[in-house]
């Protein structure tokens, strides 16, 4: 979770380069995502699972788990530009990081 309220510490900077954060919840149901949403107060959207699909999809790593906590970006016309492809909670890019990856596909 202290990556998300991360991400929406941030946000203002990266609504900047007209981009949008989608956090994908690899845990949890509905009502959890609604708890977690609420608590950190997140103005972004957070999607509950499955998403067994988008890990298969982008060829991501996952735990033994089956949960992925890598990180891409994807341009307007929908073309990846970043994956930081993790199966650990605590192996994130920077959000400095991400905010040169958002400049550098502007």
């Amino acid at each position: 979770m202290e990556r998300l309220g991360e991400l929406q510490s941030k946000i203002s900077d990266i609504r900047a380069f007209d981009a949008e954060v989608i956090a994908l919840s690899s845990r949890g149901d509905v009502k959890d995502v609604q708890r977690t949403r609420e608590q950190l107060k997140l103005t972004y959207s957070l999607i509950p699972r499955p998403i067994t699909k988008l890990i298969e999809d982008f060829e991501l790593s996952k735990n033994r788990f089956g949960i992925s906590y890598s990180t891409v970006i994807i341009d307007k016309k929908g073309i990846v530009r970043f994956v930081h492809d993790s199966s650990s909670e605590f192996d994130y890019p920077s959000i400095s990081k991400l905010i040169s990856v958002l400049q550098q596909v502007r």
